[in-house]
């Protein structure tokens, strides 16, 4: 029982770092892209 719940603690663990990971990769991509487009503009 300790083990199973120690493994769906890990996963659910890994699961949120993986989507914390993706979403700041795209927010810093879409926050490069949009400083990229400010400067093409001005």
């Amino acid at each position: 029982l300790f083990l199973s719940f120690s493994f769906f603690l890990f996963l659910s663990f890994f699961l949120s770092l993986s989507l914390f990971l993706s979403f700041s990769f795209f927010l810093s991509l879409s926050f490069s892209f949009f400083l990229s487009f400010f400067f093409l503009l001005s």
